[in-house]
């Protein structure tokens, strides 16, 4: 059985009432405290090419590749950077790594190249690591193979090319 209120008891829980429900009103009209997100900037340029490894020293290739590529001004300054961890694809007596990196980039690149390749996840040299490429005494494993130079056009992909032998 519950006891009446009094004049007062009833005022305090009408205001509460009201109290709860302008709160609720005004939680759900406002909108959300976090601002949407303005859309990047610049344009985005998507590179390809592979990279194609050939081992002769005693060690163990990487089953991925980073590979870090730079977009360039036509005066040859990396004017955006972008990478991504490939897998290395056994394929006879190579090992191929198909890739394709967007970059964000403000301004008009001309070209291309790739910065770098190294091993995954340690980013060190596919080649020019002791610990796991070995030759024998008075050699070292380094990589012999050629490389693209400068500005690719940005539409040409880029077939990079390393070799690791053992040499003096």
């Amino acid at each position: 059985m519950s006891l009446p209120l009094s004049q007062g008891d009833r005022a305090g829980a009408m205001c509460r009432v009201l109290a709860m429900a302008a709160l609720s009103a005004l939680l759900l009209g406002c909108p959300s405290p976090v601002p949407p997100r303005a859309p990047p900037l610049g344009v985005l340029v998507t590179v390809t090419g592979t990279v194609t490894v050939a081992n002769s020293c005693d060690g163990a290739l990487p089953a991925q590749v980073h590979v870090v590529a730079n977009l360039l001004s036509a005066t040859g300054a990396a004017i955006a950077a972008g990478s991504g961890d490939f897998a290395l694809v056994p394929r006879g007596p190579v090992s191929v790594a198909t890739f394709s990196i967007g970059i964000r980039v403000i301004g008009a690149p001309t070209g291309w190249e790739i910065a770098s390749v190294t091993r995954t996840p340690s980013h060190d040299p596919i080649c020019e690591c002791p610990d796991v490429m070995k030759c024998p005494p008075n050699q070292k494993c380094q990589d012999l193979g050629t490389k693209t130079r400068g500005a690719t056009p940005l539409t040409d992909p880029i077939d990079y090319t390393i070799s690791c032998k053992c040499s003096t």
